[in-house]
């Protein structure tokens, strides 16, 4: 019924792609699943909280790839579900509208920027934002606010 209507019929040669939405929900669940496994090695532990994890010490030692790292690690299950859900429902809508590569520099940088406000946080109250930090949050709380940018004129409440 919906086929016989021209803008409703797929081309011949139509394969439908995954979206960088999707890809992402996948690599952070698989890095979370490695990490988990990593982490019960006894230099495991160590090792994703020195050199993946965001934290003060290592960009003083030179170690800028944890602004890129951090972003794919999670603390726990409940960490990598609601920053899942966030992606999902806010990236879908953010990456049709902006298109696949836009939409992933939007999130990157937007993780990028989240982890360099916490490490400057870092350096003012170091008792307070001084640990390791780990998560898709920033990003997260990137496409949300390019969603809500993009849909401002919506009433939240009709």
């Amino acid at each position: 019924m919906l086929e016989d209507r021209d803008y409703m019929r797929q081309p011949d040669d139509y394969r439908p792609r995954l979206s960088f939405t999707v890809a992402l929900l996948i690599v952070n669940a698989a890095v979370f699943v490695a990490e988990l496994a990593v982490s019960n090695t006894p230099r495991g532990s160590y090792l994703v909280g020195n050199y993946f994890a965001l934290s003060l010490e290592g960009l003083e030692h030179g170690s800028v790839w944890q602004l890129l790292t951090f972003q794919f690690l999670h603390a726990s299950w409940l960490h990598l579900l609601f920053n899942s859900l966030a992606i999902f429902f806010f990236g879908r809508p953010v990456e049709t509208a902006l298109g696949s590569g836009r939409f992933l520099t939007l999130y990157f940088s937007s993780g990028v920027i989240g982890g360099l406000c916490q490490m400057a946080a870092a350096l003012l109250w170091p008792t307070r934002f001084g640990g390791a930090v780990v998560g898709a949050s920033a990003g997260a709380y990137g496409l949300v606010a390019a969603f809500a940018v993009m849909n401002w004129w919506e009433r939240s409440f009709r």
